[in-house]
C-alpha cells in the first residue's frame, strides 16, 4: 500500500511542543521491535499513533488527545508513525495492512 506523507524523523522529542502538522505530514521513529509505551504529556494536538512491525500495521490508536496519559499498544513494533488525528481513518488505514 502507499500512503501520501511527507515523513520527518521523530527524535527523542516526537510532538511535543509541536502545535500542528501540515495535513500529510507525519513523524517516524524506530524501535526495537518490543512493546513501549509512548506519552501524550506535553503533546499540545490531538494525533493518531500508526504501529507497524517489519512493514505490517499492527495497532492504531487513534484520536490520542494532548496530555491524556501513556498509551502501550500492547504490540510488538518496529516502526511509529504519528499524524494529524482522523489521519488514519481518512485514508483508509486499518490495522493488518501492509505499509
Amino acid at each position: 500500500m502507499r500512503h501520501r506523507l511527507r515523513y520527518r524523523f521523530g527524535g527523542q522529542k516526537g510532538l511535543i511542543g509541536i502545535r500542528s502538522l501540515p495535513p500529510n505530514d507525519a513523524l517516524v521513529f524506530h524501535a526495537t521491535g518490543g512493546s513501549q509505551t509512548i506519552t501524550t504529556e506535553g503533546v499540545l494536538m490531538p494525533f493518531d499513533a500508526i504501529f507497524l512491525f517489519n512493514g505490517k500495521i499492527v495497532r492504531i490508536l487513534s484520536n490520542l488527545q494532548p496530555d491524556s496519559g501513556l498509551y502501550n499498544p500492547g504490540v510488538a513494533f518496529t516502526t511509529l508513525i504519528e499524524t494529524n488525528a482522523g489521519w488514519a481513518a481518512a485514508n483508509g488505514i486499518k490495522e493488518g495492512s501492509s505499509w
